[in-house]
């Protein structure tokens, strides 16, 4: 997976540096364990959440986020 570059003046931007460097740490530590999960949870559970998603927001009336 390739990460997409954040620049500057970018939401995402100010999000970041309005964390202490103990909370980007900990999110750090955290992105990591996720990336070396192996249980296949999120594997099985993705598909699920997706429907869900897209369910609720078709009850709405606004547009689907996934489209398969």
């Amino acid at each position: 997976m390739t990460a997409t570059p954040i620049r500057p003046n970018d939401t995402r931007t100010a999000f970041l540096e309005s964390l202490t460097a103990e909370q980007r740490d900990r999110a750090i530590a955290m992105l990591n364990e996720w990336m070396h999960d192996k249980s296949g949870y999120d594997e099985a559970a993705w598909p699920e959440l997706k429907e869900a998603l897209n369910r609720e927001r078709d009850a709405v009336g606004a547009r689907r986020l996934f489209i398969d």
